[in-house]
């Protein structure tokens, strides 16, 4: 069987049903997420890593920590256990998030499968500037084919009406918000 590949966010509603301990699957996820991060095999800290070690005392230990059993990924090489982020195999600068760069990247390694856990991004929520962004690299790996796979209750790919036309109601159903 192929590669699969499962994204991993921070949002406890679906976050405990990744396959961490199944080895036919890769589990990416972020640095700061307590409890799982050490089970990652690729973590992505896209952000400046010493902005964070200054809300987070001991951050950048934390990561260099976590390369002893993981890759990684940063931007810019920022230390000599940090593998850089692919952005030449990546055929648009579009990114809005952690998550993004994530499902990005997993299409480029053409997986059988990608699936999506803890990322619950609604449409007025406070993340919600990132979800067109990982809906866009969503469709980017449905179209090379890649069965993407999204938990019921996240929002991702999901049409809220929110009262505006009954024809979409009836076809799509009740608001999601």
């Amino acid at each position: 069987m192929g590669l699969k590949i499962a994204i991993v966010g921070l949002s406890e509603s679906t976050q405990s049903d990744a396959p961490f301990h199944d080895t036919g699957w890769e589990t990416w996820g972020l640095g700061w997420c307590p409890g799982y991060a050490l089970e990652y095999t690729r973590v992505f800290e896209m952000h400046d890593p010493w902005d964070y070690e200054k809300v987070r005392p001991g951050y950048i230990e934390r990561l260099e920590a976590i390369a002893d059993g993981a890759s990684v990924y940063m931007q810019k090489k920022f230390f000599k256990w940090v593998t850089l982020y692919p952005f030449a195999d990546i055929k648009r600068d579009y990114f809005t998030s952690s998550v993004a760069y994530m499902v990005a990247m997993a299409a480029t390694l053409n997986p059988t499968h990608i699936s999506l856990y803890g990322v619950d991004i609604n449409e007025d929520g406070p993340y919600s500037a990132q979800r067109a962004c990982i809906e866009y690299w969503i469709g980017v790996a449905e179209s090379k084919g890649i069965k993407v796979c999204i938990p019921e209750q996240s929002s991702l790919l999901k049409f809220s009406n929110a009262g505006h036309c009954e024809q979409y109601t009836e076809r799509y159903g009740k608001s999601w918000l």
